[in-house]
């Protein structure tokens, strides 16, 4: 008598006899659909499905139990002669050790079978798939090489002088096609706009029109920035220490971060001297502190001509 493992072993009969189950009921831990079960209690497992079994007989029963199921296989076993030697770099061998953690292909759909077992039905199907791959992979390049060569219908050269006209109308009409910097972009663009957040220019209009004043308006300030920055460089110096001032700096295009109007309420940045401060609006107390109130070119000019006073006790 063969094993188990082959097909062997005892009958259907016997199986059911030893697990002591009634006809048409399953094992305890079944997952499978059980028509009415959820309505129905005060039994076990085994005799609740029972009783359903024969009062619902007229239903055609589309599984069965794991107790009735034979034990052979539809994919054919792969004996060891068949599985490759191991050997210092093949992973996949005949000889597969339980507890093994790299990765067997397949193996997770295959279950109810010792490790070896399965192992040995992966790895075999892995390499009979992969030769079946490789054999059909080389029968495709025998025809391939079998059939007659094309005769080409132009010369190389022409075949350059083609793709290099190609190569320069494509390239003129993608910079044709080139869109101008201050067009708006589609409803839906999620990159960033200039101008449209952090001022008024964002509000009370659609995102056509907003996107469209925000580039604009950055487009404007960028011309103004480099037309002044052209403009001083071309200052010349008639004293020591003093320069002609030609230009007349709009305060809306200073770098200058704390102005002498004092800073708009929430402001959140750090503004020097204002946590000692106390009992005036926010707007009076930043403009009578010396970060906004003082006439240097920076902030860093005044503090080194009038330094912090400090005591020695």
């Amino acid at each position: 008598m063969t094993t188990i493992t082959f097909g062997g072993g005892p009958t259907t009969e016997a199986r059911r006899s030893f697990a002591n189950l009634k006809p048409g009921a399953e094992v305890p831990g079944y997952g499978g659909y059980i028509h009415q079960f959820k309505y129905n209690s005060g039994h076990t497992y085994g005799d609740q499905t029972h009783i359903l079994a024969e009062k619902f007989a007229s239903i055609k029963q589309r599984h069965k139990s794991a107790i009735d199921l034979p034990l052979t296989s539809s994919e054919p076993r792969f004996f060891k002669s068949a599985l490759p030697k191991a050997t210092t770099g093949n992973k996949l061998t005949e000889t597969m050790v339980p507890g093994y953690t790299g990765y067997i292909p397949s193996r997770k759909f295959h279950f109810s079978d010792t490790y070896k077992v399965e192992c040995d039905d992966c790895i075999g199907n892995f390499l009979h798939e992969k030769d079946s791959k490789l054999k059909k992979d080389r029968d495709l390049m025998t025809y391939v090489n079998s059939q007659p060569k094309y005769t080409p219908i132009a010369d190389g050269q022409d075949l350059r002088e083609k793709l290099a006209l190609k190569t320069d109308r494509d390239l003129t009409n993608y910079q044709n096609d080139k869109r101008q910097f201050t067009e708006p972009p589609i409803p839906g663009y999620t990159g960033y706009i200039p101008k449209i957040k952090p001022t008024e220019l964002g509000l009370g209009a659609r995102y056509h029109l907003t996107t469209e004043k925000g580039l604009n308006q950055f487009h404007n300030d960028y011309l103004r920035s480099k037309t002044l920055t052209d403009l001083k460089k071309s200052v010349h110096f008639e004293e020591p220490g003093s320069m002609i001032d030609y230009l007349d700096v709009p305060k809306s295009s200073s770098k200058k971060i704390f102005l002498k109007p004092g800073m708009i309420p929430k402001y959140t940045g750090y503004i020097h001297g204002r946590k000692f401060e106390f009992g005036n609006t926010y707007g009076d107390t930043t403009r009578s502190l010396p970060v906004c109130s003082h006439t240097a070119p920076s902030f860093g000019d005044y503090m080194d001509k009038n330094p912090p006073k400090t005591f020695i006790c």
